[in-house]
């Protein structure tokens, strides 16, 4: 196995476009949260109190435990034009923010930018055969255009978050 080195000397668009996907995290997840504490009927300094870390996904599933703890319910289908269901929407965006906030970038000789190292999860080889990147690191090619789709696709899951927040309103005031 080829080791590379490692850098921290990304393009500055990388840079911006990394600091923009992380604080459309943070919103996001804060948007999640104050729907929770929406239909909790809890205010946001004991929302903060009784903060669960929790992955984007299971903000939903929790909205509908507490929506059902009060005899009512929401149906967590896909989204309407969305490209997958809720949950694997939010999995996804979970899954782009860890990889560039936990991953480490490395310069490859034959990579024109630097190549984000994921040591997390498995991934497939040419030869199909899967591999934990534990043990053998992959790396993710992020180029030019992969970081600005990242932030177009955080602007479809904050367009979802708000519908399902509509959604669940309506169930709360009916």
């Amino acid at each position: 196995m080829k080791s590379f080195p490692r850098t921290t000397d990304l393009p500055d668009t990388f840079n911006i476009n990394i600091g923009k996907i992380v604080v459309a995290h943070a919103s996001l997840e804060q948007r999640l949260r104050d729907i929770v504490y929406e239909v909790a009927g809890i205010d946001h300094k004991r929302g903060r109190v009784l903060r669960i870390a929790r992955r984007l996904a299971d903000y939903p599933e929790l909205v509908r435990d507490l929506l059902r703890a009060q005899d009512k319910d929401i149906k967590l289908s896909k989204p309407k034009g969305a490209p997958t269901s809720f949950k694997e929407m939010l999995e996804t965006a979970d899954d782009e923010r860890n990889q560039l906030v936990h991953g480490v970038w490395v310069k490859k000789p034959d990579q024109r930018y630097p190549v984000l190292q994921v040591v997390d999860k498995t991934w497939t080889q040419a030869d199909g055969k899967k591999v934990n990147a534990k043990i053998a690191p992959h790396g993710v090619i992020m180029g030019d255009e992969h970081l600005p789709t990242v932030l177009k696709f955080y602007d479809v899951c904050f367009a979802v978050v708000e519908d399902f927040h509509v959604k669940v309103r309506a169930i709360l005031t009916s």
